[in-house]
């Protein structure tokens, strides 16, 4: 697996596991309404984790890309 794949996969686990947690401890709401404890509502945990360690990971590599640029 190509060093770039592996990363956008790691990126959307990790982006998962952190708004379980984040939900779990009562930081953020990702219910969105659903009943506690069922599929849409870890459908939903699921979706904007991953959507959100992906966009962490394009943000990192915009930055590095500008930063290689400026030297």
């Amino acid at each position: 697996m190509s060093p770039g794949i592996r990363s956008v996969i790691l990126a959307i686990v990790c982006g998962m596991m952190a708004a379980s947690f984040l939900h779990v401890r009562g930081v953020v709401d990702l219910s969105f309404g659903f009943p506690p404890g069922g599929v849409a509502e870890g459908g939903m945990m699921a979706l904007f984790g991953g959507i959100g360690g992906y966009a962490i990971l394009l943000a990192s590599r915009i930055l590095r890309k500008f930063l290689k640029r400026s030297k």
